[in-house]
């Protein structure tokens, strides 16, 4: 779920940086544009800092970086793993 939200996020904050509004009111969002948007900047999640290469993919070495991480149920609760 942490990742839905930092993607939902992500989305809406490069959406609100490249959107246009047209004379009629008509919204705008130029892909390419939005594309670029998301591709150039890093962003603070809660799974934490979100970079992408050129080909979209999100960046990163670690587990970490990847917005990874494991759990494993113990009587019933989520822990997390370090």
């Amino acid at each position: 779920m942490l990742q839905t939200y930092d993607a939902v996020t992500l989305l809406l904050r490069a959406v609100d940086s490249v959107a246009s509004t047209e004379a009629d009111g008509s919204l705008v969002i130029d892909r390419e544009a939005l594309a670029d948007a998301i591709r150039s900047r890093a962003y603070s999640g809660l799974t934490g800092t979100i970079r992408f290469d050129a080909n979209g993919d999100r960046s990163g070495e670690s587990p970490e970086e990847l917005g990874l991480k494991l759990y494993r149920v113990v009587a019933g609760r989520f822990q997390s793993l370090p």
